[in-house]
């Protein structure tokens, strides 16, 4: 499970400032549109700007950090699975293919993935001229002995699978953020959060935007992926939790000083 912290963005225009009691940690859901209701009823959406397969590498380190090995390495093959998907997506954007057309090309695909990997190997090709580097046969083989087999992993194996599914993914990551692809890149961000907005405008309420760094977010830097780096940073990072219990505390005394001058 991939959480997020959360705040009412209706409290921070009604007084100019957070609402304390209102922060929380939500689970981030299929849809990557967040319902909020605060302490004080407000009704808010909040939309995740990140694309699949960036939450997917969340949700396999998540996973690698909580023990869950069989998880983190079905959630790190899904997470690949899903950026060559993306790179498809962009490249038909990036060449004026309208987004219906690109939709329909690819949903006898959406439940294929040998016919999908196809797809991207061929346009890739025709793109860059050269065969993009595949995940090696032995990664292949483990990703389907647990996937499929009922293979149980370890930490070490779980974290090797991990690591090779990054070092695919880095080079194909700088790509679609190189200048040849930005602007077609940053146009389906756009189609998305417009789209995932849609909820919100229908229920008529505040919808906000917000952006979550990822084990697959680039970095802009030329450096490769290093799993054991990524999991050694996130064991330092604080207990949301706890903060979002504290918060709640300080709300809750910071309105039983203010009461008494309300009187």
């Amino acid at each position: 499970m991939v959480r997020t912290f959360t705040t009412c963005m209706q409290c921070q225009v009604e007084n100019g400032a957070p609402n304390l009691g209102s922060f929380g940690m939500e689970r981030i859901p299929d849809d990557s549109v967040i319902e909020v209701i605060c302490d004080r009823g407000h009704h808010t959406f909040i939309l995740i700007q990140q694309a699949k397969y960036e939450i997917l590498s969340e949700l396999a380190v998540t996973a690698l950090c909580d023990g869950y090995y069989r998880e983190a390495v079905a959630s790190f093959a899904s997470a690949l699975e899903r950026l060559y998907e993306h790179y498809v997506d962009v490249v038909c954007r990036a060449r004026d293919i309208d987004r219906a057309a690109f939709a329909a090309a690819w949903k006898p695909l959406r439940k294929a993935s040998e016919r999908q990997l196809g797809a991207f190997t061929i346009l890739y090709l025709i793109e860059k001229g050269e065969a993009f580097p595949l995940l090696a046969d032995k990664h292949v083989s483990f990703r389907n002995n647990v996937i499929h087999g009922g293979m149980i992993p370890d930490r070490n194996q779980a974290v090797a699978y991990g690591q090779a599914v990054g070092d695919c993914a880095a080079p194909l990551i700088a790509l679609l953020h190189s200048a040849r692809y930005d602007e077609a890149r940053q146009s389906i961000i756009f189609d998305n959060l417009r789209e995932k907005s849609q909820r919100a405008l229908e229920a008529g309420v505040r919808h906000s935007t917000q952006s979550i760094h990822t084990p697959f977010s680039y970095n802009g830097s030329s450096v490769g992926f290093d799993l054991e780096a990524v999991l050694a940073e996130r064991a330092k990072r604080p207990n949301m939790d706890d903060t979002v219990t504290v918060s709640h505390a300080l709300a809750r005394l910071l309105a039983g000083t203010a009461s008494p001058s309300q009187n």
